[in-house]
């Protein structure tokens, strides 16, 4: 294997790794573990990547307005139209921090 195949397969590894440890309640959303995350290795990048997931979201949102709009109509809820955000925030949170998180964040999550 070449060096680049190493490396996209750790890079897969280590992703699933930290991906397969985010831990949710009733009341967080998915990425509100890395984001709250006690050690600031897995916290920062957690919140980097949320900051990026709106950056790209934002024009999303404007790109899928066309569906998002008559379906919040439908539904009654305001929410449909900001779902794009709302959905790549956490989701590059949740990516971004679920990188750092086994370097980082393992031995300082408390099971409380």
């Amino acid at each position: 294997m070449s060096a680049r195949k190493y490396s996209m397969t750790a890079f897969i590894f280590i992703a699933l790794c930290g991906c397969s440890a985010a831990r949710t309640t009733e009341n967080d959303a998915i990425g509100a573990t890395y984001l709250d995350h006690p050690n600031a290795g897995v916290k920062y990048p957690a919140r980097v990547g949320g900051g990026l997931g709106a950056i790209v979201g934002i024009p999303l949102v404007i790109i899928c307005l066309p569906v998002t709009v008559p379906v919040a109509l439908i539904t009654d809820q305001n929410m449909a139209p900001v779902a794009p955000l709302v959905g790549t925030s956490f989701g590059f949170a949740t990516l971004f921090g679920s990188l750092t998180w086994p370097f980082f964040g393992w031995w300082k999550y408390d099971d409380a």
